[in-house]
C-alpha cells in the first residue's frame, strides 16, 4: 500500500516509480533482442554471419557452335565451396564443362549459372554468345574411282574407321524414296539426296569422295532432319536430306556417300552414288 504523504511528495514518488518501471523494460527488451541475435544463420550466409556468394570465370566468352569452354566458380562465406552447373544452351559437365550447341541456337547466345550447393539463392551466370560454325566438313583424302556408268564396287575411296552403333547409313534415295542400291545423277545436274540410317542428325555433316566436283550443301536443323520408314510402316529411322550439285566436267562412275558424326565417326555408302554422262 502505497502511504500516506503529501500531494506534492506522493506525485514525485509516482513518476520516479514509473521511470524505473519504464528504464527496467527497456533494459528487459534489449536483453530478449540479444539473445535472439545470437547462435547460427539460416539461408543466406555461411555461419558467423558471413554471407556465401559466388563469382564465375570467365563471365562471357564467345564461342563456335560445338566449341568447349571450361567455366570455374568460387565460392566464398561457406566451407561448402561446391557447386551446381546449369546451361540454358548446350551441356555443361558437373566440373563446369561447357559446350555450345551444334547448330548454333536461333538467339545465339546461352547462358551458363553457377549455383551454390550450400546456398540455393547464392549463384552467378556467365554469357555465351555462339556462332554458327565456320569449319568446313572435310573427311580423310580419297582418290577418284574409275568405273565406266552403270557399275558399281565396293570397298573403294575411304578407309572407314570402326563404327559404334550410333552412325550407320543403310539406305539412300532421291527425293523422299529410299532404298536404292545407287542413284544415279547426271553431270551437270542437281539432286536432292535422301539419307536413312542411325546417327541420321544435326550436328552430322556429309560428303562425296572421290574428287572435288560434287559440291555438297550440308543439311539444316530441324527442316532437313526427321524420322521416316518404309511405305506404310513406323516412321521410328532417322533421316537426313542432304542436296548435291554435280559439275558438268564431274567424273563419271560410282561414288561414296559419306557421314561423320562429332565424334569423328565416319559412315559410307559405299558406291552408293552413280554420276553418269549428261545430255
Amino acid at each position: 500500500m502505497i502511504p500516506e504523504r503529501k500531494d506534492d511528495e506522493r506525485g514525485i514518488w509516482l513518476r520516479r516509480r514509473s521511470l524505473a518501471l519504464a528504464l527496467l523494460g527497456l533494459a528487459l527488451g534489449m536483453t530478449l533482442v540479444a539473445i535472439g541475435c545470437g547462435g547460427g544463420g539460416g539461408s543466406g550466409n555461411g555461419g558467423g554471419g558471413s554471407t556465401i556468394s559466388v563469382a564465375i570465370s570467365p563471365a562471357s566468352v564467345s564461342l563456335n557452335a560445338g566449341a568447349a569452354q571450361q567455366f570455374t566458380a568460387t565460392v566464398t562465406g561457406t566451407t561448402d565451396t561446391a557447386v551446381n552447373w546449369s546451361a540454358t544452351a548446350g551441356t555443361i559437365s558437373s566440373a563446369g564443362l561447357y559446350t555450345a550447341p551444334n547448330p548454333a541456337p536461333a538467339s545465339g547466345a546461352a547462358t551458363v549459372t553457377a549455383t551454390s550447393q550450400a546456398d540455393a539463392a547464392a549463384a552467378a551466370s556467365a554469357s555465351v554468345k555462339i556462332s554458327a560454325s565456320t569449319a568446313s566438313c572435310t573427311f580423310p583424302s580419297t582418290n577418284p574411282v574409275t568405273v565406266t556408268a552403270g557399275q558399281t564396287t565396293t570397298g573403294i575411296d575411304v578407309a572407314v574407321p570402326t563404327l559404334t552403333p550410333t552412325l550407320l547409313v543403310t539406305a539412300v534415295g532421291l527425293g523422299n524414296s529410299a532404298g536404292a542400291a545407287t542413284v544415279p545423277v547426271a553431270q551437270g545436274s542437281s539432286a536432292s539426296l535422301l539419307i536413312v540410317g542411325q546417327g541420321m542428325v544435326a550436328g552430322t555433316c556429309y560428303g562425296i569422295s572421290g574428287p572435288s566436283d560434287v559440291q555438297v550443301t550440308q543439311p539444316v536443323a530441324p527442316a532437313d532432319f526427321f524420322m521416316c520408314g518404309p511405305s506404310g510402316g513406323a516412321m521410328n529411322t532417322p533421316c537426313a536430306q542432304v542436296n548435291i550439285s554435280v559439275t558438268s566436267a564431274a567424273a563419271p562412275g560410282a561414288r561414296n556417300i559419306l557421314v561423320k558424326n562429332g565424334a569423328g565417326e565416319i559412315s559410307a555408302f559405299v558406291g552408293g552414288l552413280l554420276i553418269t554422262k549428261g545430255p
